[in-house]
């Protein structure tokens, strides 16, 4: 079951929709951009993925893709600016990347992605170029990360033949990635990859040019339990991390590029945190 709320002006949370298409957990909904609709896609152990679009108030099935062999782990809407474009991914190993084009869906699929399941899948968000004049986003290549069950976190481009494939695996975790998430901001041009794992550790990855693929393990951090979740703040400045005890815990780069545990539930409050592996 996927409900909808609406939050009101008294910070009230009321239910807007109960949506009960799937025949299983659902596992991860994402949002589209506004530019789209008000649209949200769904992704279940039914082995689907379900786009609901509302109108006037009432929500209903847009579309639906039946295109994995086991459960669909992770979906995630691709940055705006590239068109409407999804992807998602599944623990048949396998990850699909839907592109609207001219009102009707193009699938491309990365078979073999991760050896025993893929777990998440996360965009890399445009990259911006800026003068005196002039904002324009560069396309030149379309890029996401995955996390699976072979213990790598992988990068994906869209190569000159518009076909997907492998740029780099990461090499750090020890245990199944479970999840996987790209900054949404790039400053400086230093791209940022977090990820967590079975094996209790939580990673930043990072690199500043993409061509070269010169991605670094920035930091590294140990819970007691197995790490779950990563989300960065919209900045860019923070990520949040939950372990399987129910815990939270939120990061931050200082000053000195060091990441620090600014938040942990735990403790209710902060808790200093240095590089460690």
């Amino acid at each position: 079951l996927v409900k909808i709320y609406d939050i009101k002006s008294d910070g009230q949370f009321m239910v807007e929709a109960e949506l009960n298409d799937h025949q299983g957990p659902v596992w991860e909904c994402s949002w589209a951009h506004p530019m789209f609709g008000n649209m949200l896609a769904t992704c279940s152990y039914d082995k689907k993925v379900i786009i609901w679009k509302c109108k006037e108030r009432k929500w209903s099935k847009f579309t639906e893709f039946a295109c994995h062999d086991a459960s669909v782990n992770s979906v995630c809407w691709a940055p705006h600016e590239y068109g409407m474009i999804l992807a998602f991914c599944s623990a048949d190993g396998t990850a699909t990347v839907m592109s609207n084009i001219d009102q009707s869906w193009k699938q491309s699929k990365i078979l073999n992605a991760h050896k025993r399941g893929c777990n998440a899948i996360s965009w890399c968000p445009v990259a911006f170029s800026f003068s005196l004049f002039e904002q324009k986003a560069s396309h030149a290549s379309m890029r996401f990360v995955t996390g699976g069950c072979d213990n790598l976190v992988k990068i994906w481009n869209l190569n000159s033949d518009n076909q997907w494939e492998l740029e780099i695996s990461l090499e750090g975790h020890e245990d199944w990635v479970r999840d996987v998430a790209w900054s949404p901001i790039v400053n400086s041009n230093v791209h940022k990859i977090a990820s967590c794992s079975q094996d209790f550790t939580f990673i930043i990855w990072e690199c500043n040019d993409l061509d070269k693929k010169m991605w670094i393990k920035k930091f590294q951090w140990r819970f007691d339990n197995v790490a779950w979740h990563v989300s960065w703040s919209p900045s860019g400045t923070k990520v949040a991390v939950s372990v399987s005890n129910q815990e939270v815990s939120i990061w931050e780069e200082n000053l000195e590029k060091r990441w620090i545990c600014i938040y942990d539930s735990k403790k209710k409050g902060g808790a200093s945190g240095d590089k460690t592996k």
